[in-house]
């Protein structure tokens, strides 16, 4: 191999390996002068997709027009500018206190680094299209509307789609999924920023992928992980946007069952929020007999609550009735007859009939504890369903 081809090599290698950083000292050693990178906007960031470029300050030189000379030379100033093109942008060179002696040495070690930058950049280029079919992916998976969420081949599929995320230890085989989001009386504007935030805090080291769904967000974590914790990562959030995070636990499952741990996750963040508990950070596990109840397939789950409600929703349609929401309120209210009616501002009479109206549908008596017991239990499995989008 020449020498210029093992110089290039020798570039390209340590460019890959420790980014551009390596690039500028080496210049630096080979012309005894000043090198900064900037893209062609003049922010010494390097072009790099807006996703992944670093956090920091957006001034920077303002930079000539390089687009036909490829490099210019301000004597007065002895500083060379020297464009790079690079895939989907332009990098720039800045060399600083460079005499015009030292002019053509500088221009002949800068052409033999334009490889290693291209190659730098089209490596970045690949790796945000594969984050973005990553997010994609995993947001279909996810939040998508079909079930996803069994079979080998499934489980092949997404574990090849977590493989671009990285980080993960090798041989992790169980993941599950927190899924955290805003408090209600939040302004619409902070979902984009916790979003954002979540990316932020993500490129920090921790062990889990941010996936945006609607009003949800998404992360994904080895059962292993060590470097996260979720309610770390809630006070964070809180602290910053001065509004409450909430956030809902599913079970680690293995690849194949993913989907079920989000769906888990979903649940358990509007649980909360169903039963009044104010509970900010709830686990599917700790859901008392719902964690039995929505461990049985979705399907099943609803067509059972969807029996028990359907003779209601049918004449509430049909009659322009309030059958069902008086049967909510009546269960809230712990069967409480006098708060129930103070609640709906009706006469206790008016109440007394629409039980047994209610009663003559469903077919119950609801002075009974057993029939009590199954009218809450299924109005609350429908009404969970219903807040968690979860509905089949």
């Amino acid at each position: 191999m020449s020498m210029l081809y093992e110089d290039i090599f020798q570039l390209v290698a340590g460019t890959l390996a420790s980014g551009l950083t390596y690039v500028s000292k080496h210049l630096e050693k080979q012309t005894g002068a000043q090198v900064l990178f900037a893209d062609r906007a003049g922010s010494g960031r390097g072009p790099l997709p807006q996703s992944r470029r670093e956090r920091a300050d957006d001034s920077g030189p303002e930079l000539p027009d390089l687009a036909r000379s490829g490099y210019l030379y301000a004597e007065s100033e002895e500083t060379l500018y020297y464009r790079v093109p690079c895939p989907g942008d332009a990098a720039c060179f800045i060399v600083k206190g460079l005499g015009a002696s030292r002019l053509e040495l500088c221009l002949a070690a800068l052409q033999k680094a334009e490889l290693a930058v291209r190659i730098y950049f089209s490596r970045l280029q690949q790796a945000e299209t594969d984050s973005l079919l990553l997010e994609r992916e995993l947001q279909d998976y996810l939040f998508g509307g079909s079930d996803r969420g069994s079979g080998g081949e499934c489980g092949a599929a997404i574990g090849k789609i977590l493989e671009l995320g990285g980080g993960y230890p090798q041989g992790a085989t169980s993941f599950r999924v927190e899924m955290l989001g805003l408090d209600e009386s939040a302004p619409a504007s902070y979902w984009q920023k916790l979003a954002a935030f979540a990316a932020d805090y993500g490129e920090s080291g921790r062990d889990f992928i941010a996936v945006k769904g609607p009003e949800l967000l998404a992360l994904v974590l080895p059962q292993t992980a060590v470097s996260f914790d979720v309610s770390t990562f809630r006070a964070a959030a809180e602290k910053k946007f001065e509004t409450p995070v909430r956030a809902g636990r599913g079970e680690a499952r293995p690849l194949p069952e993913l989907r079920q741990s989000a769906d888990e996750a979903r649940l358990a963040f509007f649980y909360p929020r169903l039963m009044g508990t104010g509970e900010k950070h709830q686990s599917f596990a700790d859901m008392g007999v719902f964690t039995a109840i929505f461990s049985q397939p979705l399907p099943l789950i609803a067509g059972s609550a969807r029996r028990t409600v359907e003779p209601l929703l049918a004449y509430d349609e049909n009659n322009g009735g309030c059958l069902l929401p008086t049967l909510t309120e009546l269960v809230d209210s712990g069967f409480n007859l006098r708060k129930t009616a103070q609640s709906l501002y009706i006469h206790v009479n008016t109440l007394y009939y629409r039980i047994r109206r209610i009663e003559g549908l469903l077919k119950t008596d609801l002075s009974l504890m057993s029939a009590r017991v199954d009218i809450f239990t299924a109005l609350k499995t429908w009404a969970l369903l219903g807040l968690s989008g979860l509905g089949v």
